[in-house]
């Protein structure tokens, strides 16, 4: 989204505008003969009042991200459910041609989460093609033209439930702009009505002379929205880059972005705070200084967790029939973590696991490699995230059998 705080031309939160200009038109009712002197007449304060009328009931931006947050969760959750589709068909691919061959790697699923929604969209296109070409020998492995049409239906309901995404963006855009050129409307009045204010009761009467005094543009200096608002998760520390111009800072939680309550007030650019687990939460900070508040810094998003569960159900087996067969590992997602880390221990058949070694780290929750004839092959999975180590899950293994031929 454009940054439109530039494009306006105050520095201060619109319902401070609004209540402000509400101010100076009861001022400038009262002080209606002096304005008269220049030309201001009571048809001015009306025409005035009609505009932060409209102004102040027109919706705001937070009104607005609620289709966007609502159109963006309606995606995500249909990238979820695809993301299930594909690895189910991705498995059958496996069973019948092998993890190793060049037809499941043309599949290229690996990194399905570091995909764009549209490179996905045309991933989910390309394993529905791959799927529709090889039904009739796929049809061995449970595929069903149900099952395809299903795939099919769903990847046009994501690809709409994207296009709404983008709509809803769009929207809030174009009344992004429309709101900023309302509030530059009024702001634009009011400064030249304030001008002529001051101008009336300059050195006559000192508190009527401040009720036309614009707060927020003076003073040390406008304050304008923190740059480098980040969370430290290992050192449980809000920071951000402090301004010469601020006096203290404000930052606030919320856990819809709509309704925020205050976490700290003072005069530091770092705050330590330790969330609540497992909740994702809005932060946001902004500054101020004598002349009030500047505009919010970059919403921050996201869950803490002050440790990470072992991972349930893993389980590990066979496929394929080529030799050596594949070892394919399974196992459930964590909540909070972000990869795992996959550890082996290769033994005779039917020992116990000896030293285990780490093979990989992944995103996913699946993992194969060819198996090792006549060995027993252990395995098990740690969770990770930038800042913490979950628990090992229990142990899975599999017996591979000898070389038949």
């Amino acid at each position: 989204m454009a940054n439109y705080d530039s494009l306006r031309d105050y520095r201060f939160d619109d319902p401070d505008l609004i209540e402000f200009t509400q101010h100076v038109c009861d001022s400038m009712t009262r002080d209606i003969t002096n304005f008269g002197v220049f030309g201001i007449t009571a048809l001015a304060v009306t025409n005035l009042e009609t505009l932060v009328s409209a102004f102040e009931i027109f919706p705001t931006d937070d009104y607005i991200m609620q289709d966007v947050k609502s159109a963006t969760l309606s995606k995500d959750q249909k990238i979820e459910e695809m993301k299930v589709i594909i690895r189910q068909m991705a498995a059958r691919v496996a069973l019948h041609w092998g993890n190793n061959s060049p037809k499941y790697k043309s599949l290229g699923i690996a990194d399905m989460s570091k995909l764009s929604d549209a490179a996905f969209l045309s991933m989910a296109r390309m394993v529905y093609a791959f799927m529709f070409e090889n039904k009739t020998e796929l049809a061995a492995e449970g595929l069903t033209t149900g099952m395809l049409t299903d795939m099919d239906t769903k990847i046009d309901a994501l690809d709409d439930a994207k296009r709404e995404q983008i709509e809803k963006l769009s929207f809030r855009e174009e009344k992004t702009e429309e709101r900023v050129g309302k509030g530059n409307e009024v702001y634009g009045y009011v400064t030249k009505y304030c001008d002529i204010g001051k101008t009336i009761w300059n050195g006559v009467n000192a508190a009527k002379y401040g009720d036309y005094v614009i707060y927020g543009t003076g003073g040390g200096g406008a304050v304008v929205a923190p740059t480098n608002f980040a969370y430290n998760f290992a050192a449980n520390l809000f920071s951000w880059d402090a301004q010469a111009a601020a006096t203290s800072y404000q930052l606030e939680a919320s856990d819809n972005g709509v309704d925020w309550s205050e976490i700290y007030a003072g005069a530091d650019a770092t705050h330590v705070y330790i969330p609540a687990s497992g909740v994702v939460k809005h932060y946001r900070v902004r500054a101020r200084n004598a002349s009030g508040f500047g505009a919010y810094a970059a919403e921050l998003v996201f869950a803490y967790y002050d440790s990470l569960a072992a991972s349930a159900n893993i389980a590990a087996g066979l496929s394929g029939s080529d030799f050596p067969p594949i070892v394919n590992v399974n196992w459930d997602a964590v909540a909070g973590a972000t990869e795992y880390r996959v550890y082996r221990s290769i033994v005779p058949a039917t020992q116990p696991a000896g030293t285990y070694i780490l093979i990989t780290t992944t995103a996913d929750t699946m993992f194969a490699e060819p198996g090792v004839e006549l060995k027993r092959m252990y395995y098990y999975v740690v969770g990770i995230n930038s800042y913490r180590t979950g628990a090992d899950s229990a142990a899975a293994w599999v017996d591979v059998p000898a070389n038949p031929a």
